[in-house]
């Protein structure tokens, strides 16, 4: 098989970019809007965002909601989101569709330390909050919460600090917001020997010795014909005089009674993947792609990738006749996700068109240019088919920063939204939107 890249700059049907509305602006001046997550429902989108920074003198920083209605109207939920806790710190908001809105969340009280809140919403001529859910309130800190659609209802991932260590935490609920299955990543002693990490796995406190709790970060998931999957960040144990690596592992999960089973463990075929944050990105039944912002070469930071067969827990070669840049490339596996020429600000974000199958990836690229300064350029790319054919777009060129890119998609269009720097400090979301097409 072989990886295709075609470059069609400036072909997206319809393409609009622009700030927000006035009607979403807020109270903070200059304003701080960051950390956006935008999810698509059938005809129309929801965005959420985080208004101000953490401990910022008394004002704390809290989540707002706005959708875009199929009409192109914006309308803005009429206050903050709360989950009842007076003066509540909020913090990195996610959000996913299936049937309705959930929307995740990071919560400070100085009980717990952090915990994860969320919210069942739905939209019609105004937002509704249909149900408010306490995910965890667990008395140490829980961090990196992740949502993404699984059967029926919703699939969420945090990490939860227990025993001196992150653990991936997972819970599946109905669309209603009844959990239906919760629990750490396990793996039995008899699979131990084949899978060997940094952190790793240990018993867990007062648990049985037949079965491991494994440590990791950073957690995403995917679910891809009724099988969720995992991606997690394992690292060795940093130490002086250790330079230590960070590695990136992927495993089919299964419900049990210890929470969830790990015995089949993917793991990435180069530290190259996912050496600042990864992604998982399943857009059709045989096919996965996995990837991360990573540096390679002389000192760019790439988005190195390679694909899998979910079904098989094998990986595809990539094309080894592809010329590469930076020697960094593991030519039997790995391409990049994005045009080499590139070099990454920031994470990258992804979103699925179930009905054109298509994968689309967002990130920004910056460029610094001699006397003239660094320039930023919105990334994105289309990627379909079994070969993995990909095209790619520049849809938008500022000369002062953004970052920070959130991309959704249903069968008629797509919004990304992005934070965009203001002269006098402040941060605004900015938003691209445009009309669905065949990549092929």
């Amino acid at each position: 098989m072989s990886i295709i890249t075609i470059f069609l700059a400036g072909q997206l049907l319809g393409l609009q970019c622009s700030d927000l509305p006035a009607l979403l602006d807020d109270e903070l001046s200059p304003p701080l809007q960051i950390n956006s997550s935008v999810a698509a429902g059938k005809r129309d989108f929801m965005l959420a965002w985080q208004l101000g920074q953490p401990y910022d003198g008394a004002t704390h920083s809290k989540i707002q909601l706005a959708a875009r209605l199929s009409n192109g109207q914006w309308i803005a939920y009429p206050s903050a989101l709360t989950s009842g806790l007076t003066n509540a710190v909020q913090a990195n908001p996610k959000l996913a569709f299936n049937g309705r809105y959930l929307l995740i969340w990071q919560e400070y009280n100085e009980v717990n330390g952090w915990d994860i809140q969320g919210a069942i919403l739905a939209v019609n001529d105004k937002i509704e909050v249909i149900k408010n859910i306490t995910l965890s309130n667990a008395p140490d800190n829980q961090t990196s919460a992740f949502v993404t659609r699984h059967n029926s209802g919703f699939a969420i991932s945090w990490m939860s600090y227990l025993d001196e260590f992150y653990r991936p935490y997972v819970v599946t609920m109905d669309q209603q917001g009844t959990v239906l299955h919760q629990g750490y990543l396990t793996r039995s002693d008899s699979k131990v020997e084949s899978y060997t990490p940094g952190w790793g796995y240990q018993t867990h406190a007062g648990k049985s010795d037949s079965v491991r709790y494994i440590k990791g970060q950073n957690a995403v998931l995917q679910s891809i014909d009724e099988q969720l999957w995992i991606a997690w960040e394992d690292k060795t144990i940093w130490s002086p005089g250790k330079k230590g690596s960070i590695s990136w592992h992927y495993s089919p999960l299964t419900a049990s009674k210890k929470g969830w089973s790990t015995d089949t463990i993917l793991k990435a075929p180069s530290p190259l993947i996912g050496r600042t944050n990864g992604t998982l990105g399943c857009y059709i039944d045989e096919v996965c792609i996995a990837s991360g912002a990573s540096i390679v070469g002389r000192g760019q930071k790439m988005a190195p990738a390679f694909r899998f067969n979910p079904k098989l827990s094998t990986i595809y070669p990539a094309n080894v006749e592809l010329k590469r840049k930076h020697s960094g490339w593991d030519k039997a596996t790995l391409y990049p996700l994005f045009n080499e020429g590139y070099s990454l600000y920031g994470p990258i974000s992804q979103a699925i068109d179930t009905k054109h199958k298509l994968l689309i990836t967002a990130s920004v690229a910056k460029t610094h240019r001699k006397h003239e300064g660094d320039l930023y350029q919105l990334l994105l790319a289309e990627t379909y088919g079994m070969e993995s054919t990909k095209r790619e777009h520049l849809p938008y060129t500022s000369t002062t920063p953004i970052r920070n890119p959130s991309v959704a998609a249903n069968d008629a269009y797509r919004l990304v939204t992005f934070e965009r720097a203001l002269a006098n400090g402040g941060i605004k979301l900015h938003q691209c939107f445009w009309q669905a097409g065949d990549a092929r």
